[in-house]
C-alpha cells in the first residue's frame, strides 16, 4: 500500500493537458474547473474556439459554418444557460430545400411535398416510401440505402443523395448511415396519410427549425467556457508539435518545438490523425496506415454582405442539385439581428471540398464571381445590393464517415486504449459527426471520471 506521504506527492503532480482550444477542449476546462481539477489548455491559434467560431466584416458578423446548439440534452442546455445567461435565445426559424426554382421544407414534410411538386409525385414518393418499409431485409449499411428506407427512392434520389454527393465528397453508397446525424426523420406513412388529407390543421411537429443560439454569433459559446476556465489555464499560440510516450502513458507534450512539458493526464480534442502524427515514438505501422484512411472534408466559405433588410425567412438553404457548387447557404441575421446593421443582411455560402482539389486552391476572387453568378441567376440575391464578398478556409470541418471507419476507429482507439492517461474528446479526435451538446456531455464524462479516479 502507498505510504500517505507518496500519495499526496502524486495528487501534487496531478495535471490535465487538454491538447485544442475548440469547444471540446473548452468544455473539458470548463468542467474540470467546476470539478477543481487542475488543467491547462493548449491553442495553436491566437483564438479560442476552433472551426466553431463568428468572424467580423466592419459591421457584419458571421459564424464559421451553420452552427446553432440543439436542446437534446436537459443537463447541457441548463448549463449553457447558466453560462450565457441572456445572451443564449431560442429561436425559431425553419429550413429549406431549393429544388428547381422552388423551395421545399426541410425536414420534408408530405403536404409540402404535395403543393411543391405535385400530387404525382407525392403519389409516387409515397408508393416507393411503403415498398422500402416494407421490404424485409437486414438494416441498411450504408447512406443510400437507410436514405431510401427512411423517404424512399423517389424521394432520396429527388433531394437526399445528389447533396449528400456533393457535401462528403463520395457517393452515398459508401457512406455510414450515422451521417445523417439524426437529421432523417419526420416522413413516415402516418405523416403522409395525416397531411395529405388533414391539410395544415394537421401538419405533423416535425420540423428542425427550433434551437438556442447566442445574440452575438456562436463564438459567444467558447468565450463564456474560456472565460469561466480562469486567467492563465489557456495558452494560446501554443501549437503542439510532439507527443511523447512510452506505450503506456502520455508522458509529456511539446509546444511551439520548444522542449519537454512533463504531464499526468491529456484530453486529445485535436483531429485523430493529427495526434497520431505527433506521436513520438510513431504508432505502429499498422495505425499510421489506418489513420492516413481517415479522411476530413474542409469547407470554404463565400460571405456577401448585402445593402438589403433580408435576403429568405430561411436558418438554411440547402443546394441538392449537381448544377450548384455549393451546398448550403444560411443568414446570419435570421439567427439574431445582431449579425447585421439595420436594414442589411449577410448571405453566407459554404462550398465543401478537399484541400487538394480546385475549389480550395482557386483565387478569392473567383470563388465570389462562381457563387455571385448562381445567386443571382436564381434570384436569391441582385448584383446592385452586393458590398462586398469575402472567402474564409475552415480545415478539418466534418470527419468523412464511410462505412468502414467504425472498423478503422476500433482498431486505432485499441491502440490508444492502452494510454492509462489519455482521453479523447471532440469531432476530431473521436471522428464522429456529433454536435456542441454531444461534445459538453462527453467532455464531462471525461472530467467526472478523472474526479473519481
Amino acid at each position: 500500500m502507498p505510504s500517505k506521504n507518496k500519495r499526496a506527492g502524486e495528487a501534487s503532480r496531478f495535471h490535465i493537458s487538454i491538447l485544442g482550444g475548440g469547444i471540446a477542449g473548452l468544455s473539458a476546462g470548463y468542467f474540470a474547473g467546476k470539478k477543481g481539477l487542475p488543467f491547462t489548455v493548449y491553442e495553436s491559434k491566437r483564438v479560442v474556439g476552433g472551426n466553431c467560431l463568428t468572424l467580423k466584416h466592419k459591421d457584419f458578423l458571421y459564424d464559421s459554418g451553420a452552427h446553432r446548439f440543439h436542446d437534446k440534452n436537459a443537463p447541457m442546455t441548463q448549463e449553457l444557460k447558466n453560462l450565457l445567461g441572456d445572451e443564449l435565445r431560442e429561436i425559431q426559424v425553419p429550413s429549406q430545400i431549393y429544388y428547381s426554382g422552388t423551395y421545399i421544407d426541410f425536414p420534408l414534410t408530405p403536404l409540402d411535398l404535395m403543393l411543391k411538386l405535385g400530387v404525382t409525385t407525392l403519389f409516387k414518393g409515397a408508393i416507393d416510401l411503403i415498398k422500402a418499409r416494407m421490404a424485409n431485409g437486414a438494416t441498411p449499411e450504408d447512406f443510400e440505402g437507410f436514405a431510401v428506407h427512411t423517404y424512399g427512392k423517389t424521394i432520396a434520389e429527388l433531394f437526399l443523395l445528389g447533396y449528400t454527393r456533393k457535401l462528403w465528397g463520395i457517393p452515398p453508397s459508401r457512406l455510414s448511415p450515422v451521417t445523417s446525424g439524426g437529421r432523417l426523420k419526420g416522413l413516415t406513412i402516418s405523416t403522409f396519410l395525416h397531411e395529405t388529407f388533414g391539410g395544415n390543421r394537421r401538419k405533423t411537429k416535425h420540423l428542425d427549425g427550433s434551437f438556442y443560439y447566442p445574440r452575438q454569433g456562436i463564438h459567444v459559446i467558447p468565450n463564456k467556457l474560456a472565460e469561466s476556465c480562469g486567467n492563465g489555464r489557456i495558452l494560446t499560440d501554443s501549437k503542439i508539435t510532439r507527443i511523447f510516450h512510452d506505450y503506456d502513458k502520455i508522458r509529456a507534450i511539446e509546444v511551439n518545438g520548444l522542449g519537454r512539458i512533463e504531464t499526468s493526464r491529456v484530453v486529445n480534442t485535436l483531429p485523430l490523425s493529427l495526434f497520431l502524427d505527433l506521436m513520438e515514438p510513431q504508432p505502429p505501422r499498422e495505425i499510421v496506415s489506418l489513420a492516413k484512411d481517415l479522411r476530413y472534408r474542409d469547407l470554404l466559405l463565400v460571405a456577401f454582405f448585402l445593402k438589403t433588410p433580408s435576403v429568405s425567412k430561411n436558418a438554411s438553404i440547402y443546394f441538392p442539385d449537381p448544377r450548384f457548387p455549393f451546398a448550403r447557404v444560411y443568414e446570419p441575421k435570421n439567427r439574431s439581428a445582431w449579425m447585421a446593421p439595420p436594414g442589411k443582411t449577410a448571405l453566407i455560402v459554404e462550398w465543401p471540398c478537399q484541400r487538394d482539389d480546385q475549389a480550395w486552391n482557386s483565387p478569392d476572387s473567383e470563388l465570389v464571381a462562381t457563387s455571385r453568378s448562381h445567386l443571382v441567376r436564381i434570384g436569391l440575391i441582385k448584383d446592385v445590393d452586393i458590398l462586398d464578398g469575402v472567402v474564409t478556409r475552415m480545415e478539418y470541418a466534418y470527419p468523412v464517415i464511410e462505412k468502414e471507419t467504425e472498423e478503422k476507429k476500433r482498431r486505432i482507439f485499441g491502440f490508444l486504449q492502452g494510454f492509462e492517461n489519455l482521453k479523447s474528446s471532440g469531432r476530431g479526435a473521436l471522428f464522429e459527426y456529433i454536435h456542441i451538446h454531444d461534445i459538453m456531455r462527453i467532455s464531462e464524462e471525461i472530467m467526472e471520471g478523472l474526479a473519481l479516479a
